[in-house]
């Protein structure tokens, strides 16, 4: 099976999960950047490990979407990046089990080539092993031999929700997408309703969490609408 085909496998069972046991789905209204997963190709697996790249002008999406159909034959595989430190809840390694988070992120997507220097070589847990060490030396900048584009993230596969019952109520909890994102909890009486911001909460909020003490016998799906803060 294909890295795209585990990533599709896995987030559609998340979805049907999450909805199965009335917990919600995420909705995001950031729709101009497309995530990509950038690992070593199938075939040439060593390191086994991922980075998420975000991508927003139109012809670099397009030519991330070729390499994931027509593969690294194309030409302008590898990927350039800078990159800072601290997790931003989005990048993670997706091919490790839970995707967890690396403690850094892509801040600037710098082009597809075909080579680039040796300095930049490496891969994301070498990265992760000295984040401060390897941004100082490489002014932040990442252009790893071995990786390309090889999946695409929807919006959702991007953000997880979370929800389970406490002794004060139902508590929902939420991917953090970083400190220029705010949240708002919306609920509703069926996956297709008519979703409304749950009462008892000043939306939206910054923080990642929230507990509905208004418990009722009737079920409760619940989502999380991201957006950027206002300026």
């Amino acid at each position: 099976m294909s890295v795209r085909s585990k990533l599709r496998k896995r987030f559609t069972l998340l979805t049907v999960f999450l909805v199965s046991i009335n917990e919600g789905f995420v909705s995001r209204s950031v729709s101009d950047t497309v995530y990509f997963v950038v690992a070593e190709p199938p075939d040439k697996r060593v390191v086994n490990d991922s980075y998420v790249l975000p991508l927003t002008h139109q012809e670099d999406i397009a030519h991330a979407r070729a390499l994931i159909q027509q593969g690294i034959s194309i030409g302008g595989a590898l990927v350039g990046a800078r990159i800072a430190a601290g997790a931003d809840g989005i990048n993670r390694d997706y091919l490790a089990v839970g995707a967890p988070q690396w403690s850094w992120h892509v801040v600037e997507f710098t082009g597809f080539a075909d080579v680039f220097g040796e300095i930049l070589d490496g891969a994301p847990s070498g990265v992760e092993w000295n984040v401060e060490g390897w941004i100082a030396a490489r002014d932040g900048r990442i252009g790893f031999w071995n990786y390309t584009v090889v999946a695409e993230l929807s919006p959702s596969s991007c953000v997880t929700v979370a929800a389970k019952v406490t002794p004060q109520g139902v508590e929902v909890a939420w991917t953090d997408m970083g400190i220029h994102y705010v949240y708002t909890v919306e609920v509703s009486d069926s996956a297709t309703g008519n979703w409304q911001p749950a009462s008892g909460g000043s939306w939206p909020v910054s923080a990642t969490n929230w507990v509905d003490t208004t418990l009722s016998s009737s079920a409760h799906f619940y989502r999380v609408k991201a957006e950027l803060k206002s300026p």
